[in-house]
């Protein structure tokens, strides 16, 4: 039987076995030709066990995990062998109440025979529970993040100081695809993506996030095509005493936001505008009045008729002029309005058959509205002229380039599915009449489409600019919304949306 512990230096030197203790390490001893181990007093005691009961050697395989013992008889028969240096495996003890212990053990043959057979041994155990607690806690939050780095929307990446790509998610490589039609892989220089050529901003926020800069502020950048953004932003990546060790850096998506934000600042726009026409128009109405009258006064005075006729001509210029403070005021929103139920549909097809015989224009005009349509309640003089306006300018449109014209009408009932980039909020009903029309004209570019619904903007020759800024206008006084869908070369769809009257519904 091997000597026990007791009688070796263990016991007597105190401070050797507190400090063992301390440090979570306990010997043992074990004689290969009895099979018999001695422990370190309490070692087995502190996992529900009596070291009486694990004296033998193999009585300590009744405590291990079952997936361990092999591992464990595998490593302890290798350096019995001399094949290994030392004794070491990693296993865990289950305790009677079934909680697991990590154990790591080390140990190497201390004394062999002649002829090589292994006499003695000695070794330690250190429990390693709280470190592999602390391992598997940190797999579990690696694996957390490694998760939302490949699955988030974003593009995420983090690039070395020496400008190499360390790590990116499939967001960021297909992003840098489109922005640069490049195939960026990790291991690379980002400075190969021409995007991100020494001499391009990205370049120069990324180099100030490397040199430890703070609050470098997000850049947005167009795509090649003109029709995507993306935002860039950065963050420092540091280590343990804040050296910079990399760049972090997002890449979002904000071709949405990009695209609200215009058509909110479209709409705010127009709505100065209208505050603006409404209010000159409203004075100059006033002033307008006076005149008229004025002139109407001096042609029952006058008696000679070379001046009734000027004064003539004088009031039928007030009248003209009178016509466009109506147009404007309509563009403002702020006509007086004459409102009731109006079949919506019987309205849309009689301007249809109206405009279908103005003079000059020969570009048929198709109707597909299916009935019944419900009931709006609404001013029906406006509601024409907004109708023949679109009309007439889909034939203007098609006069020279085009050869067809669409007129939709229909119901939504979900606020979701009404047009996108509607350039108003549209009152809150039960359901919406859409109406649509389209033409296969020439189109029109960005340029065009951010002013056509100023007033007295046109495209036209002879035009005066208050067709479509009077439809805004009463689109606006009926709670509605408009939209225009076009590309040039492409024709243009203009479209309407009135709110039926009824319950609110709610766009998400």
């Amino acid at each position: 039987m091997a000597e026990t512990l007791p009688e070796r230096a263990l016991t007597n030197n105190p401070v050797l076995r507190e400090m063992l203790e301390c440090g979570g390490v306990c010997l043992w001893e074990t004689d290969l030709t009895t099979d018999v181990t001695v422990y370190q007093d309490g070692f087995w005691e502190q996992y529900g066990y009596s070291t009486a009961s694990l004296a033998n050697t193999r009585d300590m395989l009744k405590v291990v995990h079952p997936d361990d013992a092999r591992a464990m008889s595998r490593a302890f028969r290798a350096h019995l062998a001399g094949e290994t240096p030392f004794y070491q495996t990693v296993w865990r003890v289950v305790s009677p109440s079934g909680e697991l212990h990590w154990l790591l053990s080390r140990g190497k043959v201390t004394a062999r025979a002649a002829d090589g057979a292994p006499l003695r041994m000695l070794g330690v155990y250190n429990d390693i529970t709280e470190l592999k607690r602390s391992e598997a806690s940190l797999a579990e939050s690696h694996a957390e993040l490694d998760a939302v780095f490949r699955s988030s929307s974003d593009g995420l990446a983090v690039v070395a100081p020496d400008l190499t790509l360390i790590r990116a998610n499939a967001a960021a490589l297909r992003l840098v695809r489109r922005l640069g039609a490049y195939e960026l892989v990790e291991g690379e220089s980002i400075q190969n993506v021409p995007a991100f050529y020494p001499d391009r901003p990205v370049m120069a926020d990324v180099a100030r996030t490397l040199a430890g800069e703070a609050g470098v502020p997000p850049r947005a950048i167009a795509a090649r095509d003109g029709i995507a953004w993306w935002e860039f932003s950065y963050s420092a990546v540091r280590g343990p005493a804040g050296e910079v060790l990399g760049a972090a850096i997002t890449v979002r998506d904000i071709t949405e936001q990009k695209r609200l934000d215009e058509v909110r600042m479209r709409s705010l726009r127009l709505e100065s505008m209208g505050l603006l026409a409404g209010g000159i128009a409203h004075d100059f109405n006033n002033l307008l009045a006076a005149i008229v009258g004025n002139i109407e006064l001096a042609q029952l005075a006058v008696s000679d008729p070379d001046v009734a006729a000027e004064l003539g001509d004088a009031r039928d210029a007030a009248g003209r002029a009178a016509e466009l403070v109506a147009k404007l005021l309509a563009f403002s929103g702020r006509q007086d309005s004459v409102t009731g139920p109006v079949d919506f549909a019987d309205l849309v097809l009689e301007m249809a058959r109206f405009a279908g015989k103005i003079p000059g224009h020969h570009t048929p005009i198709r109707t597909s509205i299916p009935l019944p349509l419900p009931a709006l309640v609404a001013d029906a003089t406006q509601l024409r002229q907004l109708v023949l306006n679109l009309l007439v300018n889909a034939l203007d449109a098609t006069r020279e380039h085009g050869s067809s014209i669409q007129v939709r009408a229909f119901t939504v009932f979900d606020p979701n599915d009404l047009p996108d980039d509607l350039l108003l909020e549209p009152r809150p009903a039960a359901s919406y009449i859409v109406l649509e029309v389209s033409d296969d004209g020439p189109g029109m570019d960005k340029e065009t489409i951010a002013r056509i619904f100023d007033p007295f903007f046109t495209t036209k020759p002879s035009g005066h600019g208050l067709g479509l800024a009077s439809v805004l206008g009463a689109v606006r006084s009926h709670g509605g919304s408009i939209a225009v869908a076009t590309e040039p070369d492409a024709g243009a769809s203009f479209f309407i949306v009135l709110p039926v009257p009824g319950g609110p519904l709610t766009r998400a």
